[in-house]
């Protein structure tokens, strides 16, 4: 004879599975909510963390004075002007080049075609400029023509891609692949405004 007897399918009831999926629907609501908080945590932290020794040129980077890195504003005061120091001449001359305007730190400087803007270290008026060339070991330099020379200037004016415009060359230094000692020199320019 056969007798069948009531068994509960297989995975339980269906308010059962139901519970299981309302369940799984609370763990990643509660998942995403916490993910949320921490991405809110720490995007705050960063924002409010304080960077330091950060390179010359960050997109977004504060300066000493608090003036935006890519600003072109002066913290002096307002210049009419643009202000840039311009690497030029050769490539594997031999020197490396730290340039400082009025006591700031602008660069290093050691290949050719470079152009970093000053504008927010020129003060309206004199303004001094210090070269602190070190001489880098003879197998960085290209003595097979002596008159390679590289050279640093600055120039005001505005840029526009390549070329300056409306502007002048107010200090130029220059280094030749002929000398091996270090250098410090101190030179001065007046704003052109």
């Amino acid at each position: 004879m056969n007798s069948t007897k009531g068994t509960a399918p297989k995975g339980g009831s269906t308010s059962g599975g139901t519970m299981d999926s309302f369940k799984g629907f609370l763990i990643m609501l509660l998942l995403l909510v916490l993910a949320g908080a921490g991405g809110y945590f720490f995007g705050t932290y960063q924002k409010f963390a304080p960077v330091q020794n950060v390179p010359s040129g960050t997109p977004g980077a504060q300066s000493s004075t608090g003036v935006s890195v890519g600003s072109q504003t002066s913290p002096f005061t307002s210049l009419k002007n643009q202000y840039w120091v311009h690497s030029g001449g050769q490539d594997r001359v031999g020197y490396a080049i730290t340039v400082y305007v009025n006591g700031q730190l602008v660069d290093q400087f050691h290949t050719p075609n470079r152009d970093v803007e000053i504008t927010r270290w020129v003060k309206p008026g004199e303004n001094h400029i210090t070269f602190q060339a070190k001489a880098l070991p003879l197998s960085q330099r290209d003595t097979s023509h002596d008159w390679y020379e590289y050279t640093l200037d600055v120039m005001s004016g505005k840029k526009f891609g390549d070329k300056f415009t409306d502007g002048e060359t107010l200090v130029k230094y220059t280094r030749k692949v002929t000398e091996t000692q270090d250098y410090n020199d101190d030179m001065t320019f007046v704003t052109v405004e």
